[in-house]
Parts: C-alpha cells; sequence; structure tokens
C-alpha cells in the first residue's frame, strides 16, 4: 500500500515540488512545470485543494528559483532542524534568588560605626594641611627644533563621492498588445483560443554609468526595441503569467531588454557578475499598472 502525502501544511517547499534539496535550477524548473500541468486550476475548476496546492506549487518555485531568497529559506530550514526540543512537560527552572544574609548583631554594627568616624576624622585633619605649590612649568627651546604653531589646524572632514541614484525612463507610449504563440489545452484534449497578453506601460530604470547616453540610444531605437520585445513577450508562459503576475512578467520583461540591448547595455562597460546597481545599461523594470491577460 502507498504511503499516504504529508498534509500541505506541514511540507516544506522541497517536498512540494517533489525535489531534493540540492536540485539544480534546472530539475527545479522542470518539476515546477510538471506540476502546474498535473494541478492547474483550469483542469480542476471544481476542486477547491487543487487550486490551493498549484498557489503554494507557485509560491514554492517563487522562492527556490531565486538564489537570495532559496539560500535564506535553506537557513531557515537548517535552523529549525538542529532547534533541539523540549521534552513534554519539561518546565525551564527559574533561577534561585540568593539567600538574605544572616542579622548582624548589635555590638558589630557600634563597632563598624566607630571605625567609619575614625577614619573620616583621620581624613579631615590630613586635608586641613596646607599643600606645598606646584612647580611651574617653564617652555624650554632646542636648538634646531621646528617651532610649533600657535594652533594645531583642524583636520579637513573626509570628501565623500555624491551617491548616484538610477535613472527611469518610460519605454513605451502606448499599451503593448502582444498575442501569445502558446494555447493552453483543454480536457478534451482541443487547443482553446490564444491569449492576449495588455500592458499599458513599462519603467525601465538605468544605471548611472552613463546614463545619458544609454537613455538616448534607447530613444532613438525605440521602435526597433518594442518591436523585438513584442517578439520575445509572445512566448512568455501563460500558466507563469497567471500564477506569478507582475513578478514575473518584470523578469521577463528586464532579460527580454537586457539581451535585446547586449546583456547588460548598448557596449561593452557592463559587468555580467556584477550586482551593483549602479552599473552600465538596464537594471530592473516595473509596471506602473498591472497587465491584463485574457
Amino acid at each position: 500500500m502507498a504511503r499516504s502525502a504529508a498534509p500541505l501544511t506541514r511540507m516544506n517547499y522541497y517536498e512540494l515540488l517533489e525535489v531534493s534539496p540540492n536540485a539544480s535550477k534546472e530539475v527545479l524548473r522542470a518539476a515546477y512545470k510538471s506540476l502546474m500541468q498535473r494541478h492547474h486550476p483550469d483542469k480542476h475548476q471544481a476542486d477547491s485543494a487543487m487550486a490551493n496546492r498549484a498557489a503554494l506549487i507557485a509560491q514554492a518555485y517563487g522562492v527556490l528559483s531565486d538564489a537570495g531568497q532559496r539560500a535564506a529559506y535553506d537557513a531557515q530550514l537548517k535552523q529549525a532542524a538542529v532547534r533541539p526540543a523540549l521534552p513534554t512537560g519539561y518546565t525551564v527552572p527559574r533561577p534561585r534568588r540568593p539567600a538574605a544574609p544572616a542579622p548582624t548583631s548589635n555590638g558589630y554594627l557600634w563597632l563598624l560605626a566607630i571605625v567609619i568616624l575614625a577614619a573620616g576624622g583621620l581624613m579631615w585633619s590630613l586635608s586641613s594641611k596646607k599643600k606645598p605649590a606646584l612647580p611651574t612649568a617653564t617652555a624650554v627651546l632646542v636648538a634646531g627644533a621646528p617651532a610649533l604653531p600657535d594652533k594645531l589646524p583642524s583636520a579637513e572632514p573626509a570628501k565623500t563621492s555624491p551617491t548616484a541614484e538610477v535613472r527611469k525612463l518610460s519605454l513605451l507610449g502606448s499599451e503593448l498588445r502582444v498575442v501569445l504563440a502558446s494555447t493552453e489545452p483543454l480536457a478534451d484534449g482541443v487547443e482553446s483560443s490564444r491569449h492576449i497578453l495588455s500592458i499599458p506601460a513599462v519603467t525601465v530604470e538605468i544605471g548611472n554609468i552613463e546614463s545619458d547616453k544609454f537613455a538616448s540610444l534607447l530613444t532613438q531605437h525605440q521602435d526597433e526595441v518594442i518591436q523585438k520585445l513584442s517578439e520575445k513577450l509572445a512566448y512568455a508562459p501563460y500558466a507563469e503569467l497567471r500564477i506569478e503576475g507582475d513578478k514575473f512578467l518584470n523578469r521577463f520583461i528586464a532579460d527580454a531588454l537586457r539581451d535585446i540591448t547586449g546583456t547588460q547595455g548598448l557596449g561593452d562597460k557592463a559587468n555580467a557578475g556584477s550586482l551593483d546597481p549602479n552599473r552600465y545599461g538596464v537594471v530592473a523594470v516595473s509596471l506602473p499598472a498591472s497587465f491584463a491577460l485574457r
């Protein structure tokens, strides 16, 4: 008999995608696509459990496909695994208060008072005596030694370069409509009609290295860039657009523009492995208004 699956609330993201914690990006993507084909909401419209599982699968893939989020999630799993569990019914003992000192006798208190008074009288008598005058310091000039200035110059504050801001540029002059090339099969195997993706506006963030030059080139070739972007958007996966929404589309458009303009820009000033946001070319993409999909 097959073992029953663990409840969704107790499964981590790797178990949801049915992969090992050491799975590569390619394995994660293949598992995600396979699971989404089985649990897609369009195929199980009357089953809310399938819809919930599809949402969890998309959420798990969104975290594990991002290197930074995956590292943070792996650290949480490791911390939860090594945290010791307390036995049932065990309570942390409270620290014991130190025992109160035993009360002293009245004779000891009188003796202590006499010693304190005697010490105070001795200190008063010593302080009342006239103190000897301190010797007056005199300046001595050494032959050949440089003379010190009357006032030392104050240290100048360290000069810091101004922080360059990332420049933003509106790419579209009007709404962009793209007919998706891929179609979703219906339950009987017949392909449905093609979907139309409508994007009202796209804001491109440009790095501060020669930002004016890059913005000028992007503006001069705007029509050509939009045409090539439309061709790439036609192959955007419908399922991921519907599940992940703006987050997926932002990444898709940013990668497409970097490819169209030449990796990170229209020149050789980019460093492919750099994470510095003040680099040359397309830094990020954002949508001022959400897209429509029908």
